[in-house]
């Protein structure tokens, strides 16, 4: 028997990545910061990557609310808005990489589950179209 991936399997795995970033960005930062920055964090960084963890947890959240609906209006918007929250996140770790600000690991933690979900993202949305 094969496994064949559901559109409410891949929103439950597309809102358990976000939810688990930002747990570590919200309440251990210095470990995210440390695997991807090339200089010391500190508190102003270690703040801000808290500010933004809470946002990337409530992507994941909304995400997760939305794994059983069928096809509305609404989950068409929650995932154009998650391929456009994800092309931005790898167009930044891309950017910020180029820079010398992040590291190779940190690009690689960024680039592979964003395209893996920009994929999946583009995949069930064209299903509803």
């Amino acid at each position: 028997k094969t496994f064949k991936m559901t559109q409410s399997t891949f929103l439950l795995i597309a809102a358990v990545i976000p939810i688990l970033f930002g747990l570590v960005m919200m309440f251990i930062p210095n470990k995210m910061l440390a695997n991807s920055l090339t200089t010391p964090a500190d508190l102003n960084t270690q703040s801000v990557t808290q500010w933004v963890g809470f946002g990337v947890f409530t992507i994941g959240l909304i995400t997760f609310l939305s794994r059983n609906d069928a096809g509305s209006d609404a989950l068409k918007a929650i995932m154009i808005g998650n391929i456009v929250f994800h092309g931005l996140g790898l167009c930044f770790d891309i950017y910020h990489h180029h820079k010398a600000v992040m590291k190779l690991s940190g690009l690689i933690t960024g680039l592979v589950p964003h395209t893996l979900l920009i994929i999946g993202f583009v995949y069930f949305l064209n299903k509803l179209v």
